[in-house]
């Protein structure tokens, strides 16, 4: 009896002499079980976990061991909106050249440093991008494609849009082809929780006018002969509804009821546009701004997408459409030889027949600029660049022909010329 008493004494004595030795080895780990469970709510500044939002907590707070706040009243989450810059044009308005300036590798890096994204349009990946390819197709698959581009890494070696202090997108198709209702819903509801800011071109309505129908001609007219529904002459598009729906004007109020942060970039003003855009528009990004005055000293000044006269091109147009040349015509070589025979007989762009805008368009067209400019910049309006200059402009424009287009029916009932045409014909 003696005996068993002593061995489950013994027994009893060594698992207890286990169980301490059990206890002592693992108390280590469960020592850095509670640390990680109390440095999950601790601040760490040298910590690259994804911080929760900063939580203000007032005196009437309970706060708990380990830091996490219990029955919070007026509780308020600081969340730092980020600045979205939608530059939405219009065409004719200075695009070409801000985005050929964010296409530079000084200007690039330097929004990378600074963590502003930048969207540039003429890369491979644009075309593809659901900031206004898919709007071309079903709208109703849009939205889920929008809201992914502004949630992931969309350009490979760039800031995503979520990560950025703010984004720059520029495409003038946002404030041509893309103003619709339907569409700007979509964007409200999938940008709520940014601080969205327009950015707008301002350029003269009669100049955007003249610009916009060089521009429709050129995409439509130069590489064939399918345009002939679409040849409008500056006399005929100045008042279509193409036009009225294409108005810097109507751009200007569609966005103005929307977004009540529109800035406008006057392309009339002394400054340069590049520079004003990237330093005083979209500010506190000093690296960039730095790149993009750089990018100026070193950039000759060219024209981009320079306007293109149309005369010979709707010559060529006019007379394949009323079959004076055969129907195997190309349209370059055509252009080509209606130019040489100009030439020949000593006509030039300014001396071909026109016809030209009446007066009572022209002053219609005139009182439409006037108001526009008014409206859009009116402490410019009022300057010496402003209406003055805007008048002087103007005459000066319809004195140069601007308003005027080749009278293609007058040059077809010329004998010399359908004589031309007969010959292209035999070679």
């Amino acid at each position: 009896m003696r005996y068993e008493i002593t061995v489950m004494t013994m027994t009893i004595t060594n698992k207890a002499k286990t169980i301490t030795a059990l206890i002592f080895f693992f108390s280590p780990l469960f020592l850095l079980i509670e640390w990680i469970n109390v440095s999950e709510h601790t601040f760490d500044p040298t910590s690259r976990r994804k911080r929760s939002p900063i939580i203000r907590l007032n005196s009437t707070d309970v706060v708990d061991v380990v830091g996490k706040a219990v029955n919070i009243t007026n509780d308020k989450v600081e969340k730092r909106r980020s600045v979205i810059y939608l530059h939405i044009g219009p065409m004719k308005t200075g695009t070409t050249s801000i985005q050929e300036a964010m296409n530079d590798k000084e200007v690039v890096g330097a929004a990378k440093d600074d963590g502003l994204t930048l969207w540039r349009p003429y890369t491979l990946q644009h075309k593809n991008l659901p900031v206004f390819r898919c709007f071309f197709g079903r709208k109703s698959r849009c939205e889920p494609k929008l809201r992914h581009f502004f949630d992931t890494k969309v350009w490979a070696g760039e800031h995503s849009p979520s990560q950025s202090d703010a984004v720059f997108l520029s495409h003038e198709m946002l404030g041509t082809r893309l103003m619709e209702d339907e569409i700007w819903n979509m964007y409200d509801r999938v940008l709520k929780d940014w601080d969205v800011r327009i950015v707008m071109g301002y350029r003269r309505y009669y100049n955007s006018m003249i610009s916009h129908t060089n521009q429709v001609f050129k995409l439509r007219c130069t590489v064939g002969f399918v345009c002939n529904e679409h040849n409008e002459t500056v006399v005929d598009y100045s008042f279509s509804k193409e036009a009225e729906k294409h108005s810097p004007i109507h751009s200007f109020d569609f966005f103005l009821a929307r977004y009540p942060k529109v800035s406008i970039v006057n392309l009339h003003e002394e400054y340069d546009i590049i520079e004003h855009m990237f330093c005083d528009v979209v500010t506190n990004f000093t690296k960039v701004c730095n790149a993009v005055k750089s990018y100026n000293n070193k950039t000759s000044t060219v024209i981009k997408n320079k306007s293109l006269y149309k005369g010979f091109h709707r010559i060529a147009l006019a007379a394949y459409h009323a079959g004076l040349v055969g129907n195997q015509t190309k349209l370059i070589p055509l252009v080509e030889y209606v130019k040489r025979q100009a030439q020949m007989m000593e006509y030039n762009e300014t001396s071909l027949p026109r016809t030209c805008l009446s007066k009572t368009k022209l002053d219609k067209i005139l009182k439409t600029s006037l108001q526009y400019e008014e409206r859009v910049v009116p402490e410019f309006f009022r300057s010496d660049l402003g209406e003055r200059a805007l008048k002087r402009d103007f005459d000066e424009a319809v004195r140069e022909g601007i308003f005027c287009e080749v009278d293609t029916a007058k040059i077809l009932a010329d004998d010399r010329w359908r004589k031309v045409f007969q010959d292209y014909k035999k070679l």
